[in-house]
């Protein structure tokens, strides 16, 4: 049997001062880095650094994927920021 694909997902409110965690699965947490740079630290490290992933925000914004590791991934939002975003990564 292939074994299964590792995956990480998060949804983030992007309201208040800093990003709050409002559901995911493996996520360990949350950084901001100079008020641009949101990082996703994986709960569970991905095998290496081949994974995909899809920045889904609530409103229109321009956004780079500026890191990435098998800890985690750093996604770069165009402010305004919107309210929410949600990122999943899978491994490929």
């Amino acid at each position: 049997m292939p074994k299964k694909a590792q995956k990480a997902m998060v949804v983030l409110d992007l309201t208040g001062g800093l990003p709050r965690i409002e559901t995911s699965k493996n996520v360990h947490s949350i950084t901001e880095v100079d008020s641009t740079i949101l990082v996703v630290h994986f709960a569970v490290p991905f095998r290496d650094e081949l994974y995909r992933c899809d920045v889904i925000p609530s409103e229109p914004v321009r956004f780079d994927i500026k890191a990435r590791s098998k800890d985690g991934i750093g996604v770069k939002l165009a402010t305004p920021w919107p309210r929410r975003v949600k990122i999943v990564c899978e491994q490929i």
